[in-house]
């Protein structure tokens, strides 16, 4: 949250420099992040009247006249927007505009301009809280702006901000005044006095005398809903606020819309409490608060049609809804310039319900945040008093008293045992200790035999339970003030899960490698796996997602690693070997399950340049051998089957196979996607299961091994795997590895087929091999190969 400075000097007279303020604030726990010190970026611009405005002919310009309260001036300008009577912001001869030109008299057309008409551009100022009409072309002020003021005394300009970094329990800091009472509270603490907020004065609408608003109101769920407001107000004649009203939305930042709008916004941002204005004439029968029905429709003030469930509190007429209470109106109703009577919502709506309804709708909106966190529910009437006040002076018109159903309950007292307080705060904390602070902060309590009733204000609604009052105390006297004790508690050791350590040493193994680690988001959404064909029934949806862009848990490694890459490619990080260990969700029918996954993911060139000058890229094997390597050390054997995924490459793509059981795949990715890129994902959990974690001793032999090359001939069809399970199958004992060192295609090789060349390595653990037994080992794996493939060996010539 950002408030102004300046704003808060206007609720309530204090001696602090925002620095001060903010070292304070910060102090009793309402953290400042920032300081911001706005100073205006213009000189001699002050408020002028538009008296007439004549076209050049034969131009696309225009001669303005112009009241600068101290004389009338000639301005040339080529805006459209600017007409008779128009305030607008006027630069002097010699002034000054936001990107430091110097304003003289210049002729355009044989016309000499007297100064210059200004945009926002040229006064500087943020584009955010001004509306599209206040950003198109000369920058029109409020029919009622005064004229020849200064522009920087008409508006607040030059202010200094305090950026609040609010935890969400604190509610009551969330709006102006709730900031202006906390430095109320400090002024208490630094006079020795209690706090009195009586002081803070509201400009009401009296409205004890008058006929009731002729609309029913009904709640139908009084747990969700304990107070509605409704007041009709009639003939009241929406147009663009004052300028008193726009120099506060000025001070707040609120975006200007209209008047009726603008007034609900500011007794929001600056009490606290969220209003809402209907077009009456399009109600219907009575206002009903009630659950919405599965499946219902609403097309809400953003124009989007929204269908509902149960956790959606409605505000809805006889003819269906016509809000989400508590976190947007309805387009339907409305308030447009063709308004003629509203009617006025102030309501008091239970915390966890909003939360619901709008994160079950990914709908966060200010008014939302507000009732989220938890409105003062004693203020509600009020706001709306304030509010009818207001729409008269803006907006004219005859109000009436307002409808309301009240089921609200008084706040309930919270018992502190001074005993209890001493124990958590680790010394002795005494009873007319804890009255000084309860009265800085303006609690009202009874005390009795060492234990406190106590009744907050009725704006502190993070006050519930005995240790929200030990943290007042600790506020009050200051966080640094306690003395520092050691825990005297037994020490108990902690231990790692089997998994974890597993992990931590699958994590080592991969850093040795040369592969660097990332950490990505275990949340997703539909729009980014159905990129990647990823999006399947067994995908977990969140139940309350932050946003909709959160609000899926990953199924799968890929998507993060991928958006790692593609963030890293943007930046020209062309280079990349990445690896990530963490848990992926899914649903195995009606169970949620998770599993620890790992992932490696390569681009690039893994060498920029060998000695002869040649880059070593990324490919397959490298991957593969990656993998191998891993293996190894957990004492793994593993296979190497083609496969198919939807985001690889159809033919450079494997699946892991251990003992029969699927371990993962790898591969190169589909280059529909990415070029030249290749991933990995395996499944930790099997790894482990697996995996040989004990260092035992691995017999060798004292006799010298012996090596032999075969080269098979076999239809292009037969996959290699095939013919190494028919080399293995042979059951040969001193065959100790295979490996396959070439694969060739073409002449002299007959068509339709290939050659394979392994390398194999006999040894024995007994005695020296003999060249007659190694040609009957052959003999034997040629006729597995004959039976299994249909190959043959292919012999010198």
């Amino acid at each position: 949250m950002i408030v102004s400075y300046n704003l808060l000097k206007e609720l309530i007279d204090f001696p602090y420099t925002p620095k001060e303020l903010s070292e304070k604030l910060t102090y009793v726990g309402i953290e400042v992040e920032k300081v911001e010190n706005v100073e205006k970026r213009f000189e001699n611009v002050v408020s002028g009247k538009v008296l007439e405005v004549y076209p050049i002919e034969g131009t696309k310009l225009f001669k303005v006249k112009v009241d600068a309260g101290d004389g009338i001036v000639e301005v040339i300008t080529a805006a459209t927007n600017v007409k008779q009577n128009d305030i607008v912001p006027y630069a002097k001869v010699n002034s000054k505009i936001s990107d430091g030109r110097i304003i003289k008299e210049k002729e355009f057309e044989g016309y000499c301009s007297q100064g210059m008409l200004l945009s926002y551009v040229e006064l500087g100022l943020d584009p955010d809280t001004l509306s599209n009409d206040e950003k198109d072309g000369i920058f029109i002020l409020p029919p009622d702006t005064p004229i020849g003021v200064g522009f920087e005394k008409l508006f607040p300009v030059e202010d200094t901000f305090l950026e609040l970094s609010l935890l969400p329990d604190r509610a009551d800091a969330f709006y102006v005044l709730g900031v202006a009472r906390w430095i109320e509270i400090l002024l208490a603490r630094d006079e020795g006095r209690r706090a009195n907020f009586d002081k803070f004065k509201f400009d009401l609408f009296d409205d004890a005398n008058l006929p009731e608003t002729p609309f029913p109101v009904e709640i139908l769920h009084k747990e969700h809903c304990s107070f509605y407001s409704g007041r009709l107000i009639k003939d009241v004649t929406i147009k663009k606020s004052s300028y008193k009203l726009r120099k506060k939305l000025f001070s707040l930042r609120i975006r200007p819309i209209n008047n009726i709008v603008d007034i609900t916004n500011y007794v929001a941002r600056m009490y606290g409490q969220p209003l809402h204005a209907f077009d009456f004439d399009k109600l219907k029968g009575k206002i009903i608060v009630r659950l919405a029905t599965a499946e219902e429709k609403i097309k809400t003030l953003d124009e989007i049609e929204r269908t509902l469930t149960s956790k959606n509190l409605l505000i809805t007429d006889e003819t269906g809804p016509i809000a989400i209470a508590g976190v947007m109106g309805g387009f339907d109703t409305a308030v447009t310039e063709n308004t003629k009577n509203i009617f006025l919502e102030s309501a008091y709506f239970t915390p966890s319900t909003i939360s619901k309804s709008s994160r079950s709708l990914g709908l966060i909106t200010d008014a939302s945040s507000l009732f989220e966190k938890g409105v003062d529910p004693q203020f509600t009437p009020t706001a709306s008093l304030i509010a009818t006040k207001l729409i008269l002076e803006e907006a004219g018109g005859l109000a009436f008293k307002d409808r309301v159903t009240d089921f609200r309950k008084p706040k309930e007292s919270v018992k502190l045992r001074v005993s209890k307080a001493s124990s958590l705060l680790g010394e002795e904390m005494h009873e007319e200790e804890i009255k000084k602070y309860f009265d800085i902060e303006g609690f009202n309590y009874i005390e009795k035999e060492g234990v406190f009733s106590v009744t907050p204000p009725s704006f502190r609604q993070d006050i519930s339970i005995e240790e929200d009052l030990i943290e007042e105390i600790v506020r009050m006297r200051g966080y640094n003030e306690f003395s520092e004790k050691p825990i005297i508690a037994p020490l108990r050791s902690g231990t790692f899960e089997p998994i974890l350590k597993f992990n931590a040493k699958l994590r080592d193994i991969l850093l040795h490698l040369g592969l660097n680690e990332i950490v990505t988001s275990t949340l997703t959404n539909k729009e980014i796996l159905t990129r990647f064909n990823l999006y399947e029934d067994s995908v977990i949806k969140l139940l309350n997602p932050l946003t909709e862009d959160m609000s899926l848990l990953r199924p799968t490694l890929f998507v993060g690693s991928f958006e790692v890459a593609q963030r890293n490619l943007n930046i020209n990080v062309e280079n990349l070997s990445l690896f990530e260990i963490g848990k992926v969700f899914f649903k195995m029918g009606n169970e949620l399950s998770e599993e620890y996954r790992m992932s490696i993911f390569l681009k690039g060139n893994r060498i920029g340049k060998n000695p002869y000058g040649r880059n070593l890229p990324y490919d397959y094997y490298y991957l593969k051998g990656l993998i191998e390597s891993i293996f190894e050390e957990f004492g793994i054997s593993a296979q190497f089957v083609k496969y198919e995924q939807p985001h690889m490459h159809p033919y450079q793509t494997s699946k892991v196979i251990v003992n029969g059981n699927f371990f993962g795949y790898l591969g190169k990715i589909n280059p529909d996607l990415l070029d030249d890129a290749y991933y990995a994902e395996l499944k930790v959990n099997e790894l482990f299961k697996e995996a040989n974690l004990e260092n035992k001793f691995s017999q060798f032999s004292l006799y010298p091994p012996v090596k032999r090359d075969i080269a098979i001939i076999v239809d292009k069809s037969v996959e290699e795997i095939l013919v190494r399970k028919a080399i293995r199958d042979s059951n040969i004992k001193e065959l100790k590895s295979i490996i396959l060192f070439d694969i060739y295609e073409g002449k002299p090789l007959p068509e339709g087929k290939k050659n394979l060349a392994y390398s194999l390595e006999f040894i024995s653990y007994d005695r020296t091999l003999q060249g007659a037994e190694v040609d009957e080992f052959i003999k034997k794996i040629e006729e597995n190969i004959i039976n299994k493939t249909g190959g043959t060996l292919r012999k010198n010539e």
